[in-house]
């Protein structure tokens, strides 16, 4: 079986998710406004470089309390 060679744009991928895990953010809090999070969320995600939100749904669950993690499908 042969094996398949990483291209660029799986690089860049990687490079994204590294930036994706980086974001830095408090963890959210039941009494704060989810939407207010979630627009800091993107504003530092954008300050980290990550442009693909979509990409962020897998870390998004890491600061959410258990309540709202256990949700959040993967």
């Amino acid at each position: 079986m042969a094996q398949q060679q990483a291209t660029s744009s799986d690089f860049a991928r990687y490079l994204a998710i590294q930036h994706v895990k980086s974001v830095d953010v408090p963890k959210y809090q039941l009494q704060d406004s989810l939407r207010i999070w979630f627009t800091t969320y993107e504003q530092q995600a954008n300050i980290q470089g990550v442009h693909d939100l979509n990409l962020c749904g897998k870390y998004v669950g890491s600061f959410m309390p258990p309540t709202i993690s256990a949700w959040i499908v993967i």
